[in-house]
């Protein structure tokens, strides 16, 4: 994982991580309950088991690793984040255009 990705993580981990799992349930399309029931058996907490998510997530599908992020935080209707990691500019158009569908 690169730096930029680690940034990425750090903000979702600090606004998200109480609600990992409904963030995770809107991120992933393949087996997500085993991922998440594997997840959740640690004793950790909330911010760790957020980190690992991240990690699973990034490993499954590393080239569409922030757009997924996004959806998901669309579907939680989270956009203070959203607008947090918008700042990534490779990320601005994507969000923009997430903007620009939900107005319409």
């Amino acid at each position: 994982m690169d730096e930029n990705i680690e940034d990425f993580n750090k903000i979702l981990i600090e606004r998200v991580s109480s609600n990992w799992k409904r963030f995770a349930f809107n991120a992933c399309e393949t087996d997500i309950h085993s991922i998440i029931e594997h997840i959740d058996q640690r004793n950790e907490s909330d911010k760790l088991k957020m980190a690992a998510f991240l990690q699973k997530l990034y490993e499954i599908n590393p080239a569409c690793y922030k757009e997924v992020i996004v959806d998901s935080l669309y579907a939680l209707k989270r956009f203070d984040v959203v607008l947090g990691v918008a700042i990534d500019s490779k990320l601005l158009p994507f969000v923009l255009t997430k903007f620009k569908k939900m107005s319409e």
